[in-house]
């Protein structure tokens, strides 16, 4: 008897492993959707692993598309990666779970409500898209990719390594504090209004700015090693003060624009858009 029981045992057992290897290499993925009506003005996102997409809509109710994803072990552990929802005051909070043991993530699509004007993001890896956005937005990020298209007030990002590419294109006053110590800082500025504000932070990442030639700026950099390098490439008509300020414009005692870049280790590129 318990020898029939220790062979159904191995046998079990055996039966395992395999559904286990049988999924190694393929990827699992199950897709839902969730609905808030309920007015909110302010959301903040928790995500260690996965991808997220935010957009805007006018319509008063939010809508996520909710991806889990699993590449390796059983097609049940897709069920281990959790999602909560969580709602204070006039804020709502997401929240995405991934257990160590398990080789997957979860992705976001939202499409948001222009009556939230503050989104706040934690996350540890993962690629962001956000596009034309026009409230506040805060992230901060250890590693990964964001893309934005940004038209708001606000845009904050602290990151240890993150491949930033930011579009600013915005009729509001706008403050973009930037801090990537070892990642590519890529910001394209086409339209901003009096009087807004460009800091860009690094240790030994790249930060390439350019702005387009209509607006007037103030710009200022510092140099606290011989290893950083700085390289521009502006019209003719461009003021230079020195290597470390420059005016443009015809109004340089009130630009439209102040801009402030230092890079410990690494090199900055300032240029002008060619129009068109």
């Amino acid at each position: 008897m318990k020898k029939n029981i220790y062979s159904c045992l191995f046998l079990l057992l055996i039966f395992l492993i395999s559904c286990r290897q049988s999924n190694e290499g393929q990827i699992v993925s199950q897709t839902r959707r969730y609905r808030e009506k309920n007015t909110t003005s302010g959301l903040t996102i928790q995500s260690e692993l996965g991808d997220i997409s935010i957009s805007s809509h006018y319509y008063p109710w939010m809508d996520i598309e909710i991806t889990r994803e699993i590449e390796t072990g059983l097609a049940a552990d897709i069920n281990n990666l959790e999602i909560k929802y969580n709602r204070k005051d006039n804020h709502f909070f997401i929240q995405t779970l991934n257990p160590s043991w398990i080789n997957g993530q979860i992705n976001l699509v939202l499409k948001i409500p222009v009556s939230i004007r503050d989104i706040r993001l934690i996350k540890k890896e993962g690629k962001v898209e956000l596009s034309n956005y026009i409230g506040n937005f805060e992230a901060k990020m250890e590693a990964g990719s964001i893309q934005a298209r940004f038209s708001g007030n606000r845009f904050i990002l602290d990151s240890r390594q993150t491949d930033l590419q930011l579009t600013i294109n915005s009729s509001q006053q706008t403050d973009v504090q930037i801090k990537n110590n070892y990642g590519q800082s890529t910001i394209q500025i086409e339209k901003i209004i009096r009087t807004s504000f460009v800091d860009v932070i690094s240790h030994s990442g790249t930060i390439d700015l350019s702005i387009n030639p209509q607006i007037s700026y103030f710009f200022e950099t510092t140099y606290t090693s011989f290893e950083s390098s700085f390289q521009l490439n502006l019209l003719k008509e461009e003021l230079v003060k020195s290597s470390t300020h420059i005016y443009k414009g015809k109004n340089q005692s009130q630009p439209v624009l102040k801009v402030f870049l230092l890079n410990e280790k690494g090199p900055i590129h300032l240029s002008d858009q060619t129009e068109g």
